[in-house]
């Protein structure tokens, strides 16, 4: 297990990305990320492999040593976490769990949409809760950064038009490409 650098990010960063720097990163990337008002996010988007997780936990570490609260999570796991708080005996809901990431000043969505294969359509609890989560973050002025396999208007097509108009709105959209930095 690699220790992360800044002990202040465990469980932000995982510690296979605990050494990412903005440093490995194209130069084009960064410059569109440093240029970023502090409203807006990045949508990241590519084949896997090309180093989209890698880059916003680079960003993670950046905004977090500018003074920044940052959260990190994966569509899926944000998705468990509020299925889980309906079971029997939870001691958690939804709003409790979801309610943090509406305030934090710069959000990172990893993995949005990469389990529904294209052509298909988002469930309803889905489209509800990324719309709440984006809805809530555009009107507070806040950044959200999300990473997907697809592009906008896929992903538009997975969720809904509502979902791809607010992305287009909340974020600078740049499509990843070149070999699979997993190979």
């Amino acid at each position: 297990m690699i220790a992360d650098p800044c002990p202040c990010l465990d469980g932000v960063i995982p510690p296979h990305y605990a050494k990412a720097e903005l440093s490995d990163l194209p130069k084009s990337l960064v410059e569109t990320f440093l240029a970023l008002p502090d409203d807006k996010g990045l949508y990241l988007w590519g084949d896997p492999g090309r180093g989209k997780t890698h880059a916003c936990c680079a960003f993670v570490r950046h905004l977090w040593t500018q003074g920044w609260d940052v959260a990190r999570v994966s569509y899926e796991m944000l998705a468990l976490r509020i299925r889980d708080s309906y079971t029997p005996g939870s001691k958690t809901s939804e709003l409790a769990v979801i309610t943090p990431l509406l305030s934090i000043g710069k959000l990172v969505v990893e993995d949005v949409g990469t389990t529904v294969s294209v052509g298909q359509q988002e469930s309803e609890f889905s489209l509800r809760t990324f719309l709440l989560i984006l809805d809530q973050r555009l009107e507070h002025c806040l950044a959200t950064f999300v990473t997907t396999n697809k592009s906008v208007e896929e992903l538009g097509k997975t969720f809904d038009q509502r979902i791809a108009s607010r992305l287009l709105e909340a974020c600078h959209v740049v499509k990843l490409s070149g070999a699979d930095k997993r190979k």
